[in-house]
Formats: C-alpha cells, structure tokens, sequence
C-alpha cells in the first residue's frame, strides 16, 4: 500500500502541489465550506493531510543535495511545497531563483546589486539555498517556528519568525530585493493590501519585489464558470479564504487588478505570465520601488 502511494505522489510534482488550484476538483458547497472554516475543521482536515504526506515521503529524507546544503525532512517539504518529493523540490526552487536572476538582469541588474534581499515567506529555503552566494547579505522570514528554526539552523542566512500580520521587523528601505514565491496565492483578500505596503515599505527606492501569482494559467483550469468570469473581468477571485496562509486558500491574481491595487510608490516593471515553471507556471510580477 505505501508503494501504491509513493508512486501516485511520484506523479505529481513539486510546483503542481505547491499551487492545490492546479488539480480541478470538486468543492464542497459556498455555505458548508464556511461553516468548517469557521470552526476549524478544515484547517484540521488540512493539517491532518500535510502530516500524512510528510510521512509518505519520508524515505527520501537521507537524500542529498547538489549545493552540498542540508535538505529539509519531508514533514517541512510538504508544508511549503505540498508535496515532499525531494528532486521536485530542489529543482523548482532552482527554476524560481534562475527566474529571479533574469527578471533583475532584465532590468540592469544582479544579484550583488541589490543586495540584501529578502525571502519573504522562507519556508525551509526552497529558493534561497539557490541564492547563496558570497556577495548576497541574505535574509529570509516566516510566521511559521518550525520552518524559521530548521532553516536558521541549517542554510546560510539570517531568519526570523515574522509576525502573521504587518509589520515585519526590518527597517524602512532596508532591501534591495524582497521576493515571495506563492505567498500572496494564499492570503485572503484584507490581508493583500497591507502585506504590499509592508514589502513597499522594507524595499529600497530603485529596488524591486518579485512576486509569483496564479494568473490565467491556473484560472482556467481550477475556477467554476463564475468565478473565471469574475477573474476576467479583473476581479481578484479567492477560494478557500477561511483557510487564509495555508496552501488550501488558492488566489487568482488578474493583472489587472494588481496594477490597479498596488499601494503608492509601487509600479509593475514586469509581468511575465506562467513564466514561474517552479510553481507550476505561475505568473511573474516584478514591481519596482520608487
């Protein structure tokens, strides 16, 4: 039975686990899903799955890395990437910061450039293990204990556990580059707005956030009928929002919207849609700090 698991989990990678709105599914109805979000059970129910997947995928934790860094056990993978398998996590990290060094070598710059930089929504390093380097002042954060203290421990960089809500403990303009792989795809709507500001706020005028968001790509595929017609008209479409910071809340982010919600002082530099193959073709958003 374990085989059987290990080799349907072996079929779904990484980045299509990392974003639950890949995999149309069926949902429970708009009322019953608000019921059990109010009273816990489906971050429970959610939990409960992530426990199971970490332990499935556990006979991978001996593996090693490329870099030479540790790798995080399984039970972390799964909480960041949804799934533990560990080529598939290694690998879309690798994509996402090679993504990041040509977005910012697109606009003029490097990596040592805009140094310090920001991991904002650390996890267990899935991306900053590929931005080490010995020009980089690296920085990562996340509201999770479990996942700062592995990472602090183990990966090059400095880490802090962040607050679930603004603000973050940095100073005002502190950052060159601040970057959030799939964070914003699952933050409720109240919650978009002020985290934008708080990255505006930590990033230095003439930097850059970089941000990975479910656009067209993953709307069409996940969204019932009226909800892809609200995602067209611009509209930022959510489902799940109970379950806000889990991978079980899914967001869909029209450009639109986002060039017409960004706070003050904040602009779209660029926006590749599904070019984050490390996510599961998420889309790119570059904004730059003024």
């Amino acid at each position: 039975m374990l085989q059987k698991l290990q080799e349907r989990l072996a079929g779904q990678t990484t980045a299509e686990a990392n974003s639950p709105a890949v995999r149309p599914r069926r949902r429970p109805p708009r009322l019953l899903r608000s019921v059990l979000g109010a009273t816990g059970i489906l971050r429970l129910r959610y939990r409960l799955q992530e426990r199971f997947r970490g332990l499935i995928w556990r006979y991978q934790d001996s593996g090693s890395a490329p870099d030479g860094l540790p790798v995080p056990p399984s039970d972390l993978r799964v909480l960041v990437a949804g799934v533990g398998d560990l080529p598939g996590f290694l690998h879309g990290g690798a994509l996402t910061a090679d993504l990041f060094r040509s977005a910012l070598a697109d606009q003029g710059h490097e990596l040592a450039g805009v140094s310090p930089i920001l991991d904002f929504g650390c996890g267990c390093g899935r991306v900053a293990r590929h931005l080490v380097g010995p020009a980089v002042d690296l920085h990562g954060c996340d509201y999770n204990p479990r996942l700062t203290r592995w990472t602090g421990e183990n990966l090059p960089m400095d880490v802090v556990t962040s607050s679930a809500e603004p603000p973050l403990p940095y100073e005002t303009d502190q950052f060159g580059f601040v970057y959030a792989v799939s964070v914003f795809t699952h933050l409720e709507q109240a919650k978009q707005g002020p985290w934008l500001s708080e990255l505006g706020r930590i990033a230095r005028p003439g930097g850059f956030i970089a941000l990975t968001l479910q656009g067209r790509h993953f709307a069409e595929q996940a969204l019932t009928d009226q909800e892809l017609e609200r995602f067209q008209a611009g509209e930022l479409v959510v489902v799940g929002g109970g379950l806000s910071g889990m991978n079980a809340c899914a967001v869909f982010h029209p450009v639109d919207w986002l060039t017409q919600n960004l706070p003050a002082g904040l602009t779209v530099a660029d926006h590749q849609p599904g070019a984050a193959t490390g996510t599961g073709h998420q889309d790119l958003a570059l904004l730059a700090v003024g």
